[in-house]
């Protein structure tokens, strides 16, 4: 049984920062140097100089981009940029969005997520399937050791269909009524997502949400660095006897949770690029894969790219992938009908395998993660075909939460950007103390 409990949060005060748009950032892994330039030029409190501090000049190692963090955590809660939740609190998000022109609603709460046993450290109701890399870790490991702070949450798919017995709702609609008599807080991005929050605050409501969370597994899929750093530190304090209750807020890691179920719910796609010592065009792979594959011609134009990637996550009879030339044609890949239903990586592989036994000159498989939707492909493509780094794309639907639920099942562990939420929860909605 997990626990999720409430806690007492700090949010921006917008008399002082303004649009709270202007002081989020999105999760570490999705910022690189040029936007984090960007975002330290838009709000001198914008949460990138507490979630990914940048290096400056004199610096004697990394520590010091915690230290910094650290400094701009207390200023800001000194001069009450930063203001504590008077009582302890769930924090309700409404996340809005739009796709092929078809507006969505995902549903999540935040909260705090009790670290599993020492010695217990996966279970059958708290399991990761996300593998961070060592690097990552190490640098929040020394965030959380150095600010006593959470910054950015972990995200966490929960395995909930409807509630109890006596409450048929699935819990995306139990979080919709629950807020929708009190004002939100509101967070609009620059192409048009909005973040909506509810900081749950009344005592009978945060006893039922508690209830029915604990009563649910949790499969964390994003923020895995974060998860992994916590048990460590956690792990040495115990070994250092200097952490003996299990109440601690050391104990745990803030998380966000959304429902398997919610129909909002959409994570994003992968491009993956292959290599050629020589031009390769759509003839000849349509060729090579049509021996046993069902190839379906898209297009050329432009927008080729967007309408192929679209076709491929909106197949449900079997998976389908988009395959794309430098030559710019776009293709449906998909396999023929047998009964036997394959996931859209077993095809993006049986595709990479033929094309490498029929071209001995095609290089290693380099995966890539759109930034933010579908609309960044063409210019993503055209960056890489220029740059001669790939002579084919092929873009994988993103994976389902069926997906997710069989690889979590299966004990499966892979690369984080496989099952990104898209969008993403921004940085900045809401911060936790470990000293609490």
């Amino acid at each position: 049984m997990v626990q999720i409990l409430p806690f007492c949060g700090f949010r921006y005060d917008l008399s002082q920062v303004g649009a709270l748009f202007d002081v989020t950032c999105p999760p570490n892994s999705l910022i690189d140097e040029a936007q984090q330039t960007q975002l330290y030029r838009m709000h001198p409190c914008n949460s990138v100089r507490l979630a990914m501090n940048r290096a400056e000049p004199g610096d004697s190692s990394a520590i010091d981009q915690s230290n910094r963090a650290d400094d701009f955590w207390r200023l800001w809660k000194r001069e009450r940029v930063l203001l504590m939740e008077h009582d302890v609190a769930f924090y309700v998000i409404e996340t809005t969005y739009t796709v092929t022109g078809i507006q969505k609603t995902r549903w999540s709460v935040i909260a705090r997520l009790q670290l599993p046993p020492q010695d217990s450290p996966a279970s059958s109701s708290l399991n990761s399937i996300v593998k961070p890399d060592a690097a990552s870790v190490q640098q929040q490991l020394e965030l959380r050791k150095v600010c006593h702070a959470v910054y950015s949450p972990v995200i966490g798919l929960i395995d909930d269909t409807t509630g109890v017995d006596s409450d048929p709702r699935t819990l995306s609609d139990h979080l919709e009524f629950v807020v929708r008599q009190t004002p939100p807080i509101e967070c609009i991005d620059d192409v048009g997502v909005r973040h909506r929050l509810w900081p749950m605050v009344d005592q009978k409501s945060k006893t039922e949400l508690e209830v029915r969370l604990s009563q649910l597994s949790v499969c964390i899929v994003g923020g895995g660095a974060e998860f992994v750093a916590a048990i460590r530190h956690r792990d040495e304090l115990v070994a250092a006897g200097q952490l003996a209750d299990p109440n601690s807020p050391l104990q745990s890691i803030l998380v966000c949770l959304t429902p398997a179920d919610d129909p909002g719910l959409r994570m994003l796609p992968r491009v993956q690029s292959l290599k050629s010592s020589a031009s390769i065009t759509q003839d000849e792979v349509k060729q090579i894969l049509s021996k046993d594959l069902l190839c379906q011609f898209v297009g050329s134009e432009p927008n080729a790219s967007d309408d192929a990637a679209e076709l491929a996550e909106l197949s449900e009879i079997q998976p389908c992938v988009a395959v794309g030339t430098t030559d710019g044609a776009w293709m449906i890949v998909s396999p023929v009908t047998n009964g036997f239903r394959e996931s859209s990586q077993t095809l993006a592989n049986r595709i990479t395998r033929m094309l490498q036994n029929a071209r001995g000159d095609i290089g290693e498989l380099a995966t890539h993660t759109l930034p933010l939707s579908f609309t960044q492909l063409a210019s993503f493509i055209e960056s890489a075909s220029k740059s001669a780094k790939a002579g084919l794309f092929v873009v994988q639907p993103p994976l389902t939460a069926s997906d997710v639920v069989l690889l979590a099942e299966n004990a499966d562990v892979v690369p984080e950007e496989w099952v990104r939420l898209n969008p993403s929860i921004p940085t900045g909605l809401v911060f936790a103390s470990l000293d609490q």
